[in-house]
């Protein structure tokens, strides 16, 4: 089940602006996703970002994080990936990086944060039985403690609440929340995820963990604050996003840019 859900593979699709509700409105499966990045030239070139590598049979093998130098030289600092059973291990050859368990359902249960080459902090996960993900727990001293509840409604991601970080699990909770567009997302990109829980988009969007809302996030907005962030989207032929721009107050964001084959 893990290569069926981090191989990423080119098939037919949903049309834009049809809803097909036996798949969700989203394909099962895509295009290989070989670049997210908010670093690229007028003429297309990227300059910074994160560069994905898969296996002949579709498995990610690295994962590239690259910079300009002031040189023009490229940097780069690459997570390895090696499979062993149902775990991947992202290093990057200094003891540091993620072993990430993928469950039954393809997608990530468990992540152990490396640190030295020892586990510094562990992770797990839940999901409905959909393959959305509605829980973030963190373990600490044997205990388990949420750290963001997701909710999904019609297949798409409405809210999720970054969990008081303190130990017993009190704090108050704040909440994001979203609204959507009518544009189906056909490509399956995570605009909305739970950064304020370990977790970094990319790993969304090479398919660790679970499936995207059906449709495309028109506002994603903090409960605390008065405004949120709108979004705009470049497609390519085949309605896969390929520029994602948020704005802010009516004022333009750095994009994101997908580069899909």
């Amino acid at each position: 089940m893990a290569a069926a859900t981090l191989a990423a593979v080119s098939c037919e699709k949903t049309p834009n602006g049809e809803n097909n509700e036996e798949n969700g409105g989203t394909t099962e499966t895509r295009k290989q996703l070989v670049h997210l990045t908010s670093y690229i030239t007028e003429e297309g070139e990227l300059t910074g970002g994160r560069k994905f590598y898969y296996t002949e049979d579709g498995k990610i093998s690295k994962v590239a994080e690259v910079w300009t130098n002031e040189d023009g030289s490229e940097g780069s600092y690459d997570l390895n990936v090696t499979w062993e059973g149902n775990k991947a291990t992202f290093d990057d050859g200094e003891g540091t990086g993620f072993i990430f368990t993928i469950g039954e359902n393809g997608y990530a249960i468990q992540k152990d944060e490396l640190k030295d080459g020892e586990v510094s902090s562990t992770y797990t996960y839940e999901y409905d039985a959909e393959g959305h993900l509605t829980k973030v727990n963190e373990l600490y001293e044997g205990q388990t403690y949420a750290k963001s509840v997701c909710t999904w409604e019609n297949g798409n991601l409405t809210s999720w609440s970054d969990v008081g970080a303190a130990e017993d699990g009190s704090g108050n909770d704040r909440v994001k929340r979203q609204t959507y567009t009518q544009l189906l997302n056909t490509c399956g990109i995570h605009t909305s995820y739970t950064e304020k829980s370990s977790l970094k988009r990319w790993m969304f969007e090479i398919g660790l963990f679970g499936k995207a809302s059906v449709n495309l996030v028109a506002m994603d907005k903090w409960d605390d604050r008065e405004g949120g962030k709108t979004f705009e989207y470049r497609f390519d032929e085949d309605d896969y996003v390929i520029t994602e721009t948020p704005y802010w107050e009516g004022e333009a964001e750095k994009p994101m840019y997908f580069g899909w084959k």
